[in-house]
């Protein structure tokens, strides 16, 4: 276990650690403490691995559902009374992969930081209305098809917000 400090591991509202001598196949999950409050909105509970829908192929059968809960399903009141019951040896894991990524000969466009121009937007956010005048609204296509409005803009990078 890692304990993470907000002043070294969080960049907004992204929390990140660095681990060394891990390589790949090693598994990984995250848990979160903090106070079982649901009046107050926080139901932290360190009992329960956290999941991670943004994985491939990720799933949760029905029969795993009620172990990936953090209130307790066979209390009165199922939201206010908190688990004891650790879902570790049912939740899906993260992987770590070490896939190449083959850049075929491109390079960096070296461009000053006196001249270059960032634009920091999301995907979705930024091509899913009808106005943004694309074919594949709120997907990456959609965002190349954006490439001459950036150009246009004198953009010379695009930094993607999760």
């Amino acid at each position: 276990m890692i304990d993470l400090d907000s002043a070294r591991n969080r960049s907004g509202d992204v929390w990140h650690v660095w681990v060394e001598g891990i390589g790949p196949g090693q598994l990984y999950a995250y848990r979160v403490d903090g106070p079982y409050e649901p009046s107050q909105g926080h139901r932290f509970n360190f009992k329960k691995l956290l999941s991670i829908p943004s994985l491939p192929r990720f799933a949760i059968c029905r029969r795993e559902f009620c172990l990936a809960c953090g209130y307790d399903p066979s209390a009165p009141e199922q939201d206010l009374a908190i688990s004891k019951l650790d879902n570790s040896s049912s939740m899906p894991k993260c992987v770590f992969v070490n896939e190449p990524f083959e850049w075929h000969g491109d390079q960096t466009l070296r461009h000053p930081w006196s001249k270059t121009v960032i634009y920091e937007t999301h995907v979705r956010g930024f091509t899913i209305h009808p106005k943004s005048g694309v074919d594949h609204p709120g997907t990456y296509r959609g965002l190349m098809e954006k490439i001459p409005y950036f150009k246009e803009l004198g953009v010379t990078a695009v930094e993607l917000m999760p």
